[in-house]
């Protein structure tokens, strides 16, 4: 259970860990002999692309309210999976209710420490903040699709599906279309 909660989180875990990493300024620029590594530059273009804070703010109002229509969505999923009292597709649709419930209460803490760190000033925190919230309406939106899967939900894009048949047609009587005639089958009985 721990193992397959790491594996989903993983892109959240590793983040985590390297958001202090990127949330660094950026080195002194290099000596006349030195040549800038792979690594300063991914610092660099991650320090470049900041939001503003407005930006961030609209963008924090649209993901809390786009991860809420997927909780409803998914809560929908689960009250008919409820009343066609299919058990199995309960309990796979409430397990991945249990986990959007967990990543909202994310989101709800995330929102409120990122309106602390704006009344503080705080850039670092901020962009922290916004990272756990984007990371963690990405993810639900990834929940909500495995609780369609769960639902047996197929995409509209598949379309239906028709299966047919080609073939020689072949007559409906025991001898061989090549000219050999075929044995008729003996009688099995327990007593041979």
């Amino acid at each position: 259970m721990v193992v397959k909660s790491l594996r989903k989180n993983a892109g959240l875990l590793i983040l985590v860990i390297a958001s202090p990493l990127l949330a660094q300024p950026a080195d002194p620029a290099p000596a006349d002999g030195d040549t800038p590594t792979p690594a300063d530059a991914v610092l660099d273009a991650a320090s470049k692309v900041r939001l503003t804070v407005p930006e961030m703010q609209s963008k924090i109002a649209e993901l809390d309210k786009k991860s809420e229509e997927d909780q409803r969505h998914v809560v929908r999923l689960q009250i008919v999976a409820r009343k066609d009292k299919d058990v199995i597709r309960l309990n796979c649709i409430n397990d991945k209710l249990l986990q959007i419930k967990a990543l909202r209460n994310i989101i709800e803490g995330a929102k409120t420490d990122f309106e602390i760190a704006v009344s503080g000033s705080n850039a670092d925190e901020q962009h922290y903040q916004f990272t756990r919230i984007t990371l963690s309406a990405e993810n639900i939106r990834a929940l909500r699709e495995e609780a369609n899967a769960c639902a047996g939900e197929i995409l509209d894009a598949i379309g239906e599906t028709k299966v047919g048949w080609d073939g020689p047609d072949l007559p409906d009587d025991p001898t061989d279309p090549f000219g050999t005639d075929i044995e008729v089958p003996g009688y099995a009985s327990p007593f041979n």
